[in-house]
């Protein structure tokens, strides 16, 4: 894919997610695009437009801004920064409660032809969490723990 035909499709991608607007992820994304974000399942074309939805109804202000893009070959690479408040509904995360998050993420984008097939995105999933309010320090700390236990490198 040609440089500038990326930079089309990532503004695309940009505008969907800071408006909602779905449908015009069917000009980008492949039919069969897979999209990762771990901890999460797999998300499908049809998957990742409902996550969409529902970010955008809990975080009805939410923007994701572009701070770099890096290509090469078939593979793009985006630094991200995102922000929104938490003053819509939402079923995985409760009632909302109006606090504001702001982390950086990372997108690697695989291209075929002029469509994305296959989308990694890494943001700090438990960081955005605390600073809604939703997992507490404790919590965080003894997750840790626990993980650091189990992995048998350490026991108590």
């Amino acid at each position: 894919m040609l440089p500038e035909k990326v930079k089309e499709a990532v503004a695309k991608a940009l505008v969907v997610w800071n408006t909602g607007d779905v449908d015009l992820l069917d000009d980008v994304y492949a039919r069969d695009v897979t999209y990762h974000q771990p901890p999460f399942p797999d998300l499908d074309l049809a998957g990742l437009k409902e996550d969409i939805i529902a970010t955008r109804t809990a975080f009805p202000d939410l923007r994701l801004t572009e701070d770099s893009r890096f290509m090469r070959g078939d593979l793009t690479c985006g630094r991200h920064t995102i922000r929104g408040t938490f003053t819509g509904p939402s079923p995985r995360l409760g009632r909302p409660n109006g606090r504001s998050f702001f982390v950086r993420s990372v997108t690697i984008t695989r291209f075929e032809g002029d469509k994305a097939v296959e989308i990694w995105h890494f943001m700090d999933q438990l960081g955005t969490l605390q600073q809604l309010g939703l997992v507490s320090a404790l919590d965080r700390l003894e997750e840790a723990e626990e993980t650091f236990v189990a992995s048998g490198n350490w026991a108590p």
